[in-house]
């Protein structure tokens, strides 16, 4: 399953958002826009395996991100180079092996 991108477009007020256990696969670039707002973003328990390189652009006041129990791989460079409050990242149990850098 992937997010549509106008999903969230109009909520912008949203500070806590919980998708854990939705078999989500992929997270596409457009998948968070709107939320300016976000804190908390869970996405645990899920089958992401892909997250594009500009998914968490638009999420400029995050602070706990919780991605564990996918099955990422790969982390793109600059992922979280706009979540600059960003303080807490879950990445445990996924199946990393690949981390790009600059």
């Amino acid at each position: 399953e992937v997010i549509d991108w106008e999903t969230f477009a109009e909520m912008k007020f949203l500070k806590y958002l919980d998708l854990s256990s939705n078999c989500l696969s992929t997270l596409n670039s457009k998948a968070f826009i709107g939320l300016v707002n976000l804190e908390e973003l869970y996405l645990s328990s899920n089958q992401i395996s892909h997250i594009e390189q500009n998914t968490f652009n638009y999420l400029i006041n995050l602070k706990v991100l919780n991605l564990r129990q996918n099955k990422l791989q790969i982390l793109c460079k600059d992922l979280f180079k706009n979540c600059i409050k960003l303080e807490e990242i879950q990445l445990n149990f996924n199946q990393i092996h690949t981390v790009e850098q600059n």
